[in-house]
């Protein structure tokens, strides 16, 4: 996703951006506010070409950040909270279903009132099957006990569907139960094994674990829809281009 800089010293405050994009460039509480995500980037190029003092400039420094990782075909996702970046992966899969061959978990809430903790349910994206890795500890209990048997058995799913062929992989965590030799980890080793693009996240304080377990290089991307569909994306191309040549080369 692009990002707008504005001068405030420069402004002359003509409001052309407002009128002609009232989502993007906006007055809330006295302040001037931009929201990239209310127009294309087409359209949110042009109104900043169009300003007339040139308080508007287009800054692509994440952009390019995130491009200089697309080569990058294992990614991580960090910067905001688990639940946040959860809530992204499932918004991102319900998107990229019609179009991209998916294969692995996205994690969903019990849905259960008066829990500490939050691991519910974890559902399979090529069949919609749901495997609860939770034990239900009741109301006002401040543990979280994770189910391995509910994480192994879908793990062992999404290893199947890899086998049948997918673009991409998405394993909602690498946590607790992974760092153990448990969990998804035969999920993980799948599809690294098969040369996917793989996508999950991994906690700042299991960084060193996932390090020694992945033994390789991988992308970095904020917790932002834009920049992971981004590299979604540059991977998917990058991979496909190197199906054809290697076709090409029998």
């Amino acid at each position: 996703m692009i990002q707008v800089k504005w001068d405030e010293t420069v402004c002359i405050h003509s409001a052309n951006c407002v009128k002609k994009l009232p989502n993007v460039f906006k007055v809330e509480n006295g302040q001037f506010v931009i929201d990239e995500s209310g127009a294309s980037e087409d359209a949110i190029r042009a109104v900043v070409a169009e300003c007339p003092s040139g308080a508007l400039k287009l800054d692509q420094t994440r952009r390019l950040a995130v491009m200089e990782d697309t080569t990058k075909i294992i990614a991580v996702v960090r910067g905001a909270s688990n639940v946040e970046i959860q809530a992204i992966f499932r918004a991102l899969t319900d998107k990229w279903l019609p179009d991209v061959r998916l294969a692995g978990l996205v994690a969903e809430n019990h849905g259960l009132a008066g829990r500490h903790c939050q691991a519910g349910y974890l559902r399979n994206l090529t069949t919609g099957a749901r495997y609860s890795i939770f034990h239900d500890l009741g109301p006002g209990m401040a543990m979280c006990h994770l189910d391995g048997v509910g994480a192994v058995a879908a793990a062992a799913a999404v290893q199947s569907d890899i086998a049948a062929g997918c673009d991409l992989v998405l394993l909602n965590k690498f946590g607790k139960l992974e760092i153990a030799g448990d969990g998804l980890v035969s999920a993980f080793r799948a599809a690294i094994t098969a040369g996917l693009p793989l996508l999950t996240s991994v906690s700042p304080a299991h960084d060193e674990a996932w390090r020694r377990f992945v033994d390789r290089e991988f992308a970095v991307l904020p917790a932002d829809p834009a920049a992971i569909d981004l590299w979604r994306h540059a991977v998917q191309t990058q991979t496909q281009r190197s199906l054809r040549i290697e076709r090409l080369a029998l």
